[in-house]
């Protein structure tokens, strides 16, 4: 019987495996790092933007119209005040901060605006004024001369600063804050 000639088979090595060096694995978490540290400060800038700032909340007592309180924020966004509400709705003329205070302590949003607001934007606040207060009666837009900010939207321990006219921030506002004063009132 003749030798069958050998077969060798050749079996391909396999590849060597690449190693992670222990530097991938830094930039690679430097890179995830830096992903979620820009994407809070982003979402953080967007909620403020909405939801505006917080602002320590002061003693709720209530005093005589004579008194005159200190706040810490302009406009103040909560302290002493006066036993009454200013009234719910728009009002061409100011309205006293200290009336004002009572109305967020019952969860109302206050619309702020200097006097000096051109008018195609004072009229586009009144018209988000107006849509708002048809969700909720609880809202109040008024002139405020010592206003800091052309715009400020107050609730009790929030204020929203704005510059222009800016309805999805004044709407965000709204709907995080109205309600949520220390006095549930309806």
């Amino acid at each position: 019987m003749a030798a069958s000639p050998t077969r060798t088979l050749k079996t391909p090595l396999p590849k060597p495996r690449h190693r992670r060096k222990p530097t991938d694995f830094l930039l690679l978490g430097m890179a995830l790092f830096v992903a979620i540290v820009g994407g809070l400060l982003i979402y953080r800038s967007v909620v403020r933007a909405t939801t505006g700032e917080g602002v320590a909340v002061l003693t709720s007592n209530h005093v005589g119209a004579d008194a005159q309180p200190v706040y810490n924020s302009n406009p103040p966004t909560s302290g002493d005040h006066v036993t009454s509400e200013a009234p719910w709705g728009i009002s061409a003329s100011p309205l006293p901060d200290i009336a004002l205070v009572h109305n967020l302590e019952h969860g109302g949003i206050v619309l702020h605006y200097r006097p000096d607001l051109d008018e195609a934007q004072r009229q586009q606040l009144e018209a988000i004024a107006r849509e708002l207060l048809q969700r909720n009666r609880k809202v109040v837009l008024a002139p405020r001369p010592e206003n800091e900010n052309p715009i400020t939207a107050t609730a009790w321990g929030r204020i929203l600063r704005l510059q222009t006219v800016d309805p999805d921030a004044i709407r965000g506002f709204f709907s995080a804050h109205i309600n949520q004063g220390p006095e549930r009132v309806p």
